[in-house]
């Protein structure tokens, strides 16, 4: 188990929290920390539109994305406080489409999948490549359509 899942573990998804009208697990990471759909939230507030990628790294919550227009953002946020730590703004030639399935969307379709702690969440083209751990730690790899939500691979390691 790598130091990230490691530091992932912790009760399984038992909350849930309410994000762009959608009921879907908060995945609590463990007791007192900002979970990744609270993450996602704090990056919605700061104005983040489109979210490509997703990481739990050190206890930071790094989320990169896009806000109106062709604006990247990439937001750090304190796993343990919510804290804004670091925001870096970026012209862009081009601002990737919107995809049908949104991040929230694809973390539900995780939960009902198995994956009770998530670590990593990537946009990759048409799909969406989430990693994580099953609650009984057991690493899981997951690709969902971005277009359809249809799970196209999942993997346990």
């Amino acid at each position: 188990m790598t130091t990230m899942m490691k530091m992932l573990s912790g009760s399984a998804a038992a909350l849930t929290l309410a994000v762009s009208g959608l009921a879907v697990p908060a995945f609590a990471q463990a007791t007192g920390q900002v979970s990744i759909l609270q993450a996602i939230e704090i990056a919605r507030d700061n104005g983040m539109t489109l979210i490509d990628e997703i990481e739990m790294d050190d206890g930071l919550w790094e989320i990169d994305g896009y806000m109106q227009e062709r604006t990247e953002l990439e937001l750090t946020i304190s796993a343990q406080t919510g804290e804004l730590v670091r925001r870096d703004e970026n012209m862009q030639l081009f601002r990737p489409d919107q995809p049908e399935l949104s991040v929230e969307s694809a973390i539900e379709i995780a939960a009902a999948n198995g994956i009770t702690m998530i670590s990593d969440v990537n946009l990759d083209g048409r799909k969406w490549e989430i990693d994580g751990a099953g609650a009984n730690g057991q690493e899981i790899e997951l690709e969902i359509s971005s277009s359809t939500g249809e799970v196209l691979h999942i993997e346990h390691d």
